[in-house]
């Protein structure tokens, strides 16, 4: 049962991040390969490092390609729906600079960026490192932003963890209330689900109420 919730978990976080990436390569007037190659850099970028990080080589990814292939799939189909049914002469459709287009990208980010923080903390806990608590968030923290992040610098876009909307803050955050209600004998799936809710609502509230950390001014 739990390891099928967290396979549940990961299938969403995966298909998401893989729309999040076309939709970038979208604004950047990528071509059909170069959109499925952001997709599946976002969705399996976090993991990938999560892996190496952990000693677990070859990444699960290229060892189990049965999520690579459905991404790749979700990409595909995500990069036709754009193409027929986008404004060839202004742009796709969702490419546009519309706040359409931005609340979607960041429902879909708020969601694989959640999933993917849960799926990294249980992939630790597998790993043999249930006792070592600084490593089950950093992992967590740094399955839920890899994705976005090689996403961003790919399109050459200033991370969105670097500069806005309560990021990587809402992964850390969601990242310790897993594991410490986890060591303090929350059951697993229940701990998950209320890291999962907590990250979803301080993402929206960070984005409806335009929450930012203190920046450094312009010049």
């Amino acid at each position: 049962m739990l390891s099928s919730l967290f396979s549940i978990a990961e299938l969403i976080a995966v298909c998401t991040a893989a729309v999040t990436g076309v939709l970038a390569a979208a604004e950047v007037r990528a071509d059909l390969f170069g959109a499925m190659v952001l997709g599946c850099t976002t969705a399996f970028g976090g993991g990938i490092v999560r892996d190496l990080l952990l000693g677990v080589t070859p990444p699960a990814a290229l060892r189990e390609p049965s999520l690579l292939i459905i991404t790749a799939i979700v990409s595909l189909t995500v990069f036709l729906l754009e193409y027929t049914l986008g404004d060839k002469a202004a742009g796709t459709a969702l490419a546009r600079e519309s706040s359409r287009h931005e609340q979607l990208l960041n429902a879909l980010d708020a969601l694989s960026l959640s999933m993917f923080v849960i799926v990294g903390i249980d992939a630790a806990m597998e790993a043999g490192y249930k006792d070592n608590a600084f490593l089950l968030i950093f992992v967590g923290v740094i399955t839920g932003v890899g994705g976005g992040l090689l996403r961003d610098v790919m399109i050459r876009r200033v991370p969105v963890i670097l500069q806005k909307r309560i990021y990587a803050l809402a992964a850390l955050l969601g990242a310790v209330i897993d594991v410490y209600l986890t060591k303090f004998g929350c059951a697993r799936q229940i701990s998950a689900v209320i890291a999962v809710c907590f990250i979803l609502v301080i993402r929206f509230l960070a984005l409806h109420y335009r929450w930012n950390l203190p920046r450094y001014p312009k010049h």
